[in-house]
């Protein structure tokens, strides 16, 4: 039996749907790992990739993009949609 490595998700931005949408959901999926996160305040990413369970962090995303395209395979933007009525 072959075993692979998990498909690791990189995420931009600390949004507040990143815990409902992305990391609570791949939690049950063992081919899947959060591996890093960043954000515009870096502050932010640290709280959340400590209370996410988020292996690494990058102070800025000129390093996330720089640094994690080696390492992940797929990467997430994390935004506030706004809506209109």
């Amino acid at each position: 039996m072959t075993t692979h490595s998990p498909i690791r998700i990189g995420v931009l931005g600390a949004a507040a749907i990143v815990p409902s949408a992305l990391t609570k959901p791949a939690r049950n999926v063992p081919e899947v790992q959060v591996a890093t996160i960043a954000a515009r305040d870096p502050r932010r990413a640290v709280n959340f990739a400590r209370t996410l369970h988020i292996p690494r962090v990058h102070k800025t995303y000129e390093s996330f993009t720089q640094q994690s395209a080696r390492r992940m395979d797929d990467p997430c933007i994390a935004r506030r949609q706004a809506c209109a009525l």
